[in-house]
């Protein structure tokens, strides 16, 4: 081998380790460097270090979107969901006013609104489904702005309209 190239190889080779480099970047560049014979491993190990990188970086990005995902599903679910539901095991409550008043009471209740629920089916051009049907009061204006950001069709003053009458029944 002619001097020259050998003394470039030893100037390069020197000047990497003259610089003031961390410990850890020094082993790292020490195994990275292809030696005379084996030009082939430092390009497989490129490669592999590369597949690396864009595997650890599309598993932070996938966690990243499914964690905003989830944030963003579990915000929809709770804002109209109570933290705690007072039930009656003889059926519906007919005092409610006093109820409500009753856990309003209680410290640290920021406030409560009576409720209906029941059973409903929906159908559509793809099928039909089961669904638990909420109903509130529209005269309360923290449950309405709440539904009105979920609203796509209609509009919330629907709500204060009189109810359909009731349909006839089959026989």
């Amino acid at each position: 081998m002619p001097s020259r190239v050998r003394a470039e190889r030893t100037i390069l080779n020197e000047s990497c380790f003259s610089l003031p480099v961390r410990y850890e970047l020094q082993v790292a560049l020490r195994y990275l460097r292809a030696r005379r014979r084996d030009t082939f491993i430092s390009i497989t190990t490129i490669f592999t270090a590369l597949g690396v990188m864009l595997g650890v970086a599309a598993l932070v990005i996938v966690l990243a979107v499914m964690s905003g995902f989830e944030a963003s599903l579990r915000q929809r679910i709770l804002s109209l969901t109570p933290q705690i539901q007072i039930e009656s095991y003889g059926g519906a409550i007919t005092d409610y006013k006093a109820v409500e008043a009753r856990a309003n009471a209680v410290p640290g209740v920021a406030g409560s609104d009576p409720f209906i629920i029941g059973q409903a089916m929906i159908s559509s051009a793809g099928g039909i489904s089961g669904v638990v049907a909420r109903g509130v009061q529209p005269d309360n204006a923290v449950v309405v702005a709440q539904l009105r950001r979920y609203i796509s069709t209609g509009r919330s003053t629907a709500l204060r309209r009189t109810p359909c009458p009731p349909l006839p029944t089959v026989r």
